[in-house]
């Protein structure tokens, strides 16, 4: 009885840690940008050059963990490490759900979100097991020799390196975004009949010998004349339903917001997403250019850049490069979510994402491009024939180690 519960908890915990370390390994930039939103809310922005490597390296020994769980590698040490990182993160994340900084952990990347308090108990139950595991952890006896634990670590390890800088350079292979290849975008902005809308208190603030207190409408101050108002504020009590995307818009300086009118147009669109040209890629913006002046020339499809940067910025930046497309204003936080790369660019035809590039893989279009469907259909194709071969090398390599390991003990 006590060794099937050690493994119920084990297999339990390492498909949990396998689960974590992947949703947030294929989306490396994600994870990036939520170590970002720690570090600025903990006020460690010395780190924040750190955070792609530090996001990298934490997805990697997430993953590590899991397998090193599931194969029983290492176990008394994997056990401690499992027991460490639990423990820290239950802390974290009952901190960040008295003080709410961030919205969310991201523990498990776009795949799964979770509230604050949400994630704190779930942590506290995933901890059990991971208290279980430690208790337990000497009469483990691993069937793999000491060759073998050293080979689904380096395997793994490699594998899962190997998997997170490609989905860097070239966008996540499995994208659990709402802005994904084949979403209808207008459809993740509805708010459903019925949903819960925010909740909101009016607070008055009144002064009185210097200090200033809150009230509500049913307790003002209204007998005592000395207290003088100051200000008067909604107050958030509880957040209602938000739309997968709640954010997004698309301001021109002249025409004022042209969303409803990007995402019905029955046409082909070109979205460059450029979230700060200050942080682009100096070769990716030149292929932006030549997208530009290949939809101008061809006139099959139109084109809008998308930034966040401020005008002055975006000009300077503009006239470096010999940029000579205009410029639209949105807001940073739903173009970092757009597509993972800076500049990035995205194919929409009547509100529908038909095709995202990073900017190593912007296509090349000339006098032979005649067909954007056939242009996005083939780089579709190329993903999933990629997501495929990758998938089938690396349990293939991991499998093959077991089985050598197995064989030779």
């Amino acid at each position: 009885m006590r060794k099937a519960l050690f493994t119920f908890c084990r297999l339990l915990l390492g498909a949990v840690f396998v689960f974590s370390g992947f949703t947030k390994g294929v989306d490396p930039l994600g994870t990036m940008y939520k170590l970002e939103d720690y570090f600025s809310a903990f006020h460690l922005n010395v780190l924040a050059p750190y955070a792609l490597v530090l996001s990298i390296v934490l997805n990697g020994a997430e993953f590590l963990m899991g397998i090193a769980l599931l194969t029983g590698v290492w176990m008394r040490f994997t056990a401690w490490m499992a027991l460490l990182f639990m423990t820290f993160f239950t802390v974290l994340t009952f901190v960040l759900a008295l003080y709410n900084p961030v919205s969310d952990c991201g523990c498990f990347g776009d795949a799964v979100v979770l509230t604050n308090w949400q994630t704190f108990f779930k942590n506290l139950v995933i901890i059990v097991p991971a208290i279980v595991v430690f208790i337990h952890r000497r009469s483990f006896e691993s069937s793999l020799t000491p060759a073998g634990n050293l080979m689904v670590v380096l395997i793994t390890a490699m594998a899962f390196l190997y998997f997170s800088l490609y989905c860097y350079h070239h966008l996540p292979l499995i994208d659990f975004r709402p802005y994904k290849t084949g979403t209808y975008l207008p459809d993740q902005m509805i708010l459903p009949p019925g949903a819960p809308r925010d909740s909101f208190q009016t607070v008055l603030y009144y002064k009185k010998d210097g200090v200033v207190k809150e009230f509500t409408l049913e307790n003002i101050p209204w007998q005592d004349t000395t207290w003088k108002w100051v200000e008067t504020k909604n107050k958030l009590i509880k957040a209602g339903y938000k739309p997968p995307i709640h954010d997004f818009t698309i301001e021109s300086t002249q025409e004022g917001d042209i969303t409803s009118r990007v995402l019905a147009d029955t046409g082909f669109s070109f979205l460059a997403v450029i979230p700060k040209y200050e942080k682009a890629d100096s070769a990716g913006l030149k292929k932006i250019e030549a997208v530009y002046r290949w939809c101008r020339n061809t006139e099959k499809c139109k084109f809008y850049a998308l930034s966040a940067s401020e005008h002055e910025k975006a000009e300077a930046y503009k006239k470096r490069y010999g940029l000579t497309f205009e410029n639209y204003i949105t807001d940073e936080i739903p173009l970092k979510t757009i597509v993972r790369s800076n500049p990035g660019l995205v194919l929409l035809k009547e509100g529908t994402v038909m095709g995202q590039w990073s900017y190593e893989d912007i296509p090349v279009l000339d006098v032979h491009t005649h067909s954007l469907y056939g242009l996005a259909l083939n780089t579709l194709r190329k993903k999933s024939e990629t997501t495929a071969t990758m998938t089938a090398f690396l349990l293939l390599a991991f499998l093959l180690s077991i089985v050598f390991v197995r064989y030779r003990k």
